[in-house]
């Protein structure tokens, strides 16, 4: 893949990002809407100005449409969570609970003065926790995690051209590809993966360069799919590097991050094909 190549590539995955985007939007703004008229409504019921029950047909529709855009919009999200940035565990629990929020309020604000009604919202509801348990639980997991990292919109394993269209499969956990750069230096590119428990918060990541490069090189990480979490470079020499990847909060339960490397030497002190420069006097 040459360089026209892989801006092209680049172009089409903004362009697939963006109408994602705004469908997540539209789904945060459909469930933000949702606990607006709940609480609403329940505030007119509090004060008196809301005192007639709703029709059973109208509050069988109004209902359906609660069900529909909760539990449709945690799909859509889920689905949508690998193509995007910024979908960490706190994002998901906000929609996940904001979701389950708003059909408590609208159920008070519709059904407060009839019990019968409950009968339908707590069915509703029932399958409101049991959805809200697996949309949690999800990690944004797939067969495969894409090697350019979504938080970066670049991903370091995008200057190398063999792998640049290919994926980490689930069952891997290093993938390196050593190459020459343009300037004549050698650089490691690598997609890890972090392995976390339950109850653990931090893993440490080893990564080993063979044959050694030539000197200790310059090493830059960034996180990737999974939970939120920050990763830094705790040591690099020339025959490899220690990683150390934090979660923002314990994990709840057993999950992965991905980690992109790029390990590189700089050139301005050797020749092309790695040969040192010698001075002549």
């Amino acid at each position: 893949m040459n360089g026209i190549e892989r801006v092209l590539a680049f172009d089409d995955r903004v362009r697939i990002r963006a109408p994602a985007d705004s469908v997540c939007w539209g789904v945060a703004g459909s469930v933000g809407a949702l606990n607006a008229v709940g609480l609403l409504l329940l505030m007119r019921r509090v004060v008196g100005a809301m005192t007639a029950d709703l029709p059973p047909l109208h509050l069988f529709t109004t209902a359906i449409i609660a069900g529909a855009v909760v539990f449709g919009g945690r799909v859509i999200w889920r689905g949508l969570a690998l193509s995007r940035e910024g979908h960490g565990v706190g994002s998901k629990r906000v929609l996940g609970w904001g979701g389950s929020t708003g059909i408590v309020l609208l159920a008070l604000g519709c059904s407060l003065g009839r019990g019968v009604d409950w009968l339908l919202w707590l069915a509703l509801v029932g399958v409101d926790q049991w959805q809200l348990r697996s949309f949690l639980r999800s990690q944004g997991t797939a067969t495969t995690a894409r090697l350019s990292s979504p938080k970066s919109g670049r991903g370091f394993m995008g200057t190398a051209s063999a792998v640049d269209d290919e994926a980490i499969a689930a069952n891997e956990l290093q993938r390196l590809v050593r190459m020459r750069d343009a300037d004549g230096g050698e650089a490691i590119h690598g997609t890890l993966r972090a392995e976390f428990v339950a109850g653990q918060r931090q893993a440490t990541l080893h990564v080993g360069f063979c044959p050694p490069l030539e000197r200790a090189p310059v090493v830059e990480v960034e996180t990737g799919d999974g939970p939120d979490a920050e990763v830094k470079v705790a040591q690099s020499f020339a025959h490899g590097a220690r990683l150390e990847v934090r979660l923002a909060s314990v994990a709840e339960e057993d999950c992965w991050v991905i980690v992109e490397l790029s390990a590189k030497t700089a050139a301005d002190e050797r020749g092309f094909g790695g040969f040192s420069r010698i001075g002549i006097n």
